[in-house]
């Protein structure tokens, strides 16, 4: 598996395919935004890959003049592959890739119960 920067039209698959099926609305950038973020050097779209499969994604948001912090914007694991770990691989490969340049902030919201108690359970 490798951490790479997803762009160009992988961009588009990444929003359409992912972005939008694990974040409502409400809670997600449009693409336009975060593609002016890219222009600005603000914002940067991170894959976890498999050869050219993609396993999950990491966003960074940043200040271009001052990378002593990042926040880590969005999370996300490929449906098919929630629940194995994958999350927390690629906090810990961003960690490594950061190490003693920048800060990462990790914002997390508390969870919300369902109707599934195995699922309340694990979140």
């Amino acid at each position: 598996m490798e951490l790479r920067p997803v762009t160009g039209g992988a961009l588009r698959d990444w929003y359409d395919r992912e972005l939008t099926q694990a974040f409502p609305p409400n809670e997600r950038k449009p693409l336009p935004n975060i593609l002016a973020l890219i222009d600005q050097g603000r914002y940067e779209v991170w894959g976890l890959f498999e050869g050219e499969a993609l396993l999950g994604y990491a966003t960074l948001w940043m200040e271009p003049a001052d990378k002593s912090c990042i926040l880590l914007d969005y999370l996300g694991v490929t449906a098919a592959r929630r629940n194995g770990g994958l999350g927390s691989q690629i906090v810990r490969m961003l960690a490594e890739q950061l190490a003693g340049k920048s800060l990462l902030l990790i914002e997390a919201e508390r969870p919300v119960e369902g109707d599934d108690l195995a699922e309340n359970a694990l979140r």
